[in-house]
């Protein structure tokens, strides 16, 4: 009995160890608790050299319908959600009752912007780099700003033209501005772009010139997702369907598993169905016993997250396939999990305007429940065999 007992045991003990390595038991649910996050909210403005925000207030616009490039491009793309543009402070305080943009040289029907917002502060603008303290390619949020109007835009459907003056009510006069295009024509595209912009006085006179201080922003990007390919995509078994947001680098997701905690081992992502660029390259994996308070496109800084492990990802570049299963350096059971995708696979792709995936699953350890009814069925199997 004693020797049966012992090799119980021993089986048991097999069993609890081989868990951590193997690491195919599911943990994710469709019925799970999932929360869309992004953990760093930040500024993706940047531009090439040669198209830089200067270029917008230069006083040139080259001849309609031809391809000169000379105009300001940023990569920081206009949408709904955020917005790149320029911050320009005139000579002199102005009273601005007018905006007129002008189209670039390409990229027609995607690239203009569609919308302005126009704000306005007195504040002493630094328009040096972001890095030591400026303006220039930062969210622009370290100054007071106050919208002075906003709207609609007409952008032609030719290169190198002026859209229509649009004209507001305004008499407050401002000595620096910053123009943001919280959309643009098109629903896709790398970045957004004008070749000339001009704010205009109660007479439509341009009060901008080439030798104003100037210099680009982006509103900082935060968490959201386009109807239908919300968070609770992510474990609904249909590698159909997905998780796209447009937090991009540094968003993520929380899950508080229904089985109850586990220590996640492994885990596999399914690729979504278009644009292999939003794919994550990289991961971090958090764990916590706090009850989640964290809202829905939060920071998800309301837990005590515990760091489990990180790397990198190698997504295979075909649509709607499961990747290989990646190790998690982890024995500690977590009650809920917060993944970040803190890199994407080409983040200045012209399609790469979200982090997206369509499926991914945890795996782990067996709770000890499992290896305790384990034990007692081996137990009862040698009591079994026990001679009378």
């Amino acid at each position: 009995m004693k020797r049966l007992l012992l090799v119980a045991l021993t089986a048991a003990l097999a069993l609890s160890k081989a868990a951590p390595t193997s690491a195919q038991t599911p943990i994710l649910q469709p019925s799970d608790q999932l929360i869309a996050i992004d953990v760093v909210p930040s500024s993706f403005s940047s531009y090439p050299a040669a198209e830089n925000p200067a270029k917008a207030i230069d006083g040139v616009i080259p001849p309609s319908g031809s391809t000169d490039g000379n105009k300001y491009l940023n990569f920081g793309r206009g949408n709904a959600r955020t917005g790149s543009g320029l911050i320009v402070t005139p000579a002199a305080a102005s009273t601005i009752t007018g905006i007129q943009l002008a189209t670039a040289n390409d990229g027609i029907g995607f690239r203009e912007p569609a919308s302005y917002a126009l704000f306005g502060t007195n504040d002493v603008i630094n328009h040096s780099p972001a890095a030591t303290g400026g303006a220039d390619n930062s969210d622009s949020t370290q100054y007071s700003w106050t919208l002075i109007s906003q709207g609609a835009l007409a952008p032609p459907n030719t290169t190198n033209t002026l859209y229509p003056i649009v004209n507001f009510a305004n008499a407050t006069p401002w000595t620096s501005y910053r123009i943001q295009f919280p959309t643009l024509q098109g629903p896709t595209g790398c970045c957004m772009q004008v070749a000339e912009v001009r704010l205009m006085d109660a007479g439509n006179n341009n009060v901008i010139s080439p030798t104003d201080g100037v210099s680009a922003f982006q509103l900082a990007a935060l968490s959201e997702s386009p109807g239908g390919e919300g968070v609770s995509n992510l474990v609904d078994q249909n590698p159909a369907t997905k998780y796209l947001n447009f937090g991009k680098n540094g968003a993520g997701f929380i899950t508080t598993p229904s089985v109850g905690p586990r220590a996640v081992t492994a885990f596999q992502i399914t690729t979504a169905n278009d644009a292999e660029g939003r794919d994550p390259a990289s991961w971090v994996l958090y764990g916590t016993n706090d009850p989640i308070t964290s809202g829905q496109n939060s920071t998800s800084n309301s837990e005590n997250w515990t760091l489990v492990d990180q790397g990198s990802l190698s997504l295979p570049a075909d649509r709607g396939v499961l990747g290989d299963m990646v190790s998690v350096a982890n024995t500690t059971q977590y009650a809920s999990y917060r993944m970040v995708f803190p890199t994407l696979k080409d983040l200045y792709a012209g399609d790469v305007d979200s982090m997206q995936i369509a499926e991914i699953q945890f795996f782990g350890v067996p709770e000890p429940g499992a290896l305790a009814v384990a034990l007692v069925g081996l137990i009862g199997v040698a009591s079994l065999h026990r001679k009378p």
